[in-house]
């Protein structure tokens, strides 16, 4: 389960802002739905669960599987939302008593929602080798007469395994994906940080390799460094350019638009 250690009712006292306190109560209650998605999947690993099971019996271990990993990956998504509100809340509008409680207040509970969001995409990793044996496992069912259009479910089943392999997807499966315009900024925290040769990436597709972000950031400018974080939810990156002016470049060539790279 992913449990409150008394996180939450600290940050909540760091910090009067509404918007902080909003967050608090959606991850609280993604924080009960988590923990149902990953009793769920808990289930499915376990021994005595779907790892062993065959014939039919996977079948129905296998439609599990897939609901709880519905229900994680979800509850992943929701939590990156919330750390993108906090993240958006800019402390410089306030006084400097307010605005380092405020400051204090996100970078713990922006850490607090990592540490969730590490222990459901954990959940996903072990269930993965289940949902192997599982999808090898379960029995075909034959095809009506009359009906040779139609997928067996066993078919139906590996084909929604698949989707769940961490791999890039090859070109041609990438232009099939809708890739939404990203976002560009110099790092720091609020809506307006400070101009620097550090830019702050997101909105990025899950897809998303170093490869990608060199091609893209390599027109406006000499990269010295980058780092990506990927996941199921999408993909944010870490880039600094040679100078300011660069960096410039790069939030008026690409925030909030979609790199040729990328489409």
């Amino acid at each position: 389960a992913i449990e409150d250690d008394g996180s939450l009712t600290l940050v909540g006292m760091a910090s009067d802002h509404a918007t902080i306190h909003r967050v608090i109560g959606n991850v609280r209650e993604l924080l009960r739905t988590g923990s149902e998605a990953l009793a769920l999947l808990g289930s499915v690993v376990a021994p005595t669960g779907g790892r062993r099971a065959i014939g039919e019996e996977a079948r129905i271990w296998l439609k599990l599987a897939k609901q709880a990993e519905q229900k994680v990956r979800g509850a992943l998504e929701d939590l990156q939302k919330n750390v993108e509100q906090v993240d958006a809340v800019d402390a410089s509008r306030y006084g400097p008593k307010m605005a380092a409680e405020i400051r204090m207040a996100r970078k713990d509970l922006v850490q607090f929602v990592q540490k969730a969001q590490e222990q459901l995409e954990s959940g996903i990793a072990r269930l993965k080798p289940v949902m192997t044996h599982l999808v090898a496992t379960v029995p075909a069912v034959p095809k009506a007469l009359g009906s040779e259009g139609n997928e067996t479910l066993h078919e139906r089943y590996r084909e929604a395994f698949q989707k769940l392999e961490e791999v890039v997807p090859d070109q041609s499966t990438r232009k099939k994906s809708r890739v939404n315009p990203i976002s560009v900024k110099y790092q720091g925290r609020g809506e307006k940080p400070p101009p620097s040769d550090n830019l702050y990436v997101k909105g990025l597709p899950g897809w998303v390799t170093e490869a990608d972000i060199e091609a893209i950031f390599s027109e406006v400018g000499e990269i010295q460094s980058m780092k990506v974080k990927a996941a199921d939810w999408g993909a944010i990156a870490f880039v600094r350019l040679a100078s300011k002016t660069e960096a410039e470049r790069a939030i008026t060539h690409f925030h909030n638009r979609v790199p040729r790279v990328l489409e």
